[in-house]
């Protein structure tokens, strides 16, 4: 499984990054640990940009 997009979030040190299909955007711990599916899709649309937004949380 690769990467597609992929972003850092220094404030709350979280590592943000769609799977190589688009079809989940997954987040882990800085340092690796922690893996979390936070969202998957089950059918149309696929994830190819991540972008965060740390002031709006």
């Amino acid at each position: 499984n690769g990467a597609c997009g992929i972003t850092v979030d220094s404030v709350n040190d979280y590592l943000y990054w769609s799977n190589l299909d688009g079809s989940k955007i997954i987040r882990s711990t800085l340092n690796g640990s922690d893996i979390t599916t936070i969202i998957g899709y089950n059918g149309y649309g696929s994830v190819g940009f991540l972008e965060l937004d740390s002031e709006e949380g």
